[in-house]
């Protein structure tokens, strides 16, 4: 016999995709927690903070199931699961740079310091280009 798997049965998933369901586990161990610390509270006459509180975990939970469906689905589903899998590693890779060097029009440098400095060469230069382009102007007029 050979350990080659038949041609009608799956192959097991890659690890990207295990590790959604190991992700989901973990979700519905926080929605227990969460239940059970929701049963544990008296609700019957309750405070007005209290009443909050159970209002808080509620919606905690619910955010817990639907995060654990939403990681089932990426398991069961391998393009939902690489589409997450991209997203949440440009996430990491973006929240590990400063926000001065995303280009959003700033300079790519190390201190407050120069990129003062480089902003005032920039209006600067642009000054000098206007005046350039104005005295050329007029003298071809």
């Amino acid at each position: 016999m050979t350990d080659a798997p038949s041609p009608r049965e799956k192959p097991p998933p890659p690890a990207s995709r295990l590790r959604f369901l190991f992700v989901a586990g973990a979700f519905l161990l926080f929605a227990v927690l969460d239940y059970l610390v929701m049963d544990s509270m008296k609700y019957v006459g309750a405070s007005a903070l209290l009443s909050a509180i159970h209002t808080l975990l509620a919606f905690l939970l619910l955010v817990f199931v639907v995060a654990a469906l939403v990681c089932l689905a990426c398991y069961g589903n391998r393009r939902l699961a690489d589409a997450v899998d991209r997203r949440v590693q440009y996430l990491k890779d973006a929240w590990g740079v400063p926000m001065r060097y995303l280009g959003l029009g700033g300079f790519r440098v190390e201190s407050a310091s120069d990129e003062a400095r480089m902003a005032s060469r920039r209006i600067h230069h642009r000054h000098e280009r206007r005046r350039y382009a104005r005295q050329h102007r007029n003298k071809d007029a």
